[in-house]
């Protein structure tokens, strides 16, 4: 895991943020929420090669999946593929 992850991780955590959720294609972030819990939450997008279009796209036709995951209090990550 990343340096830049693991600040993340912490600074986000200490705000507490529970409506909070990153947006991330990479992995590290998933396996981070599987072993860490929420928060903060981890949308993980699994698009491959795509245009930021795409995972605006995928976010849009989301969105009730993710207001749904953002109110479960013990949902960690969602995948957006």
């Amino acid at each position: 895991v990343s340096c830049r992850l693991a600040r993340s991780w912490r600074c986000d955590r200490r705000r507490n943020l529970e409506a909070f959720a990153i947006v991330s294609k990479d992995e590290d972030f998933h396996q981070r929420a599987l072993v860490s819990g929420p928060p903060p939450k981890v949308i993980w997008v699994r698009l491959g090669n795509c245009t930021t279009s795409d995972i605006e796209q995928a976010i849009q036709d989301g969105h009730n999946t993710i207001m749904a995951f953002l109110e479960d209090e013990t949902a960690s990550f969602l995948t957006l593929d």
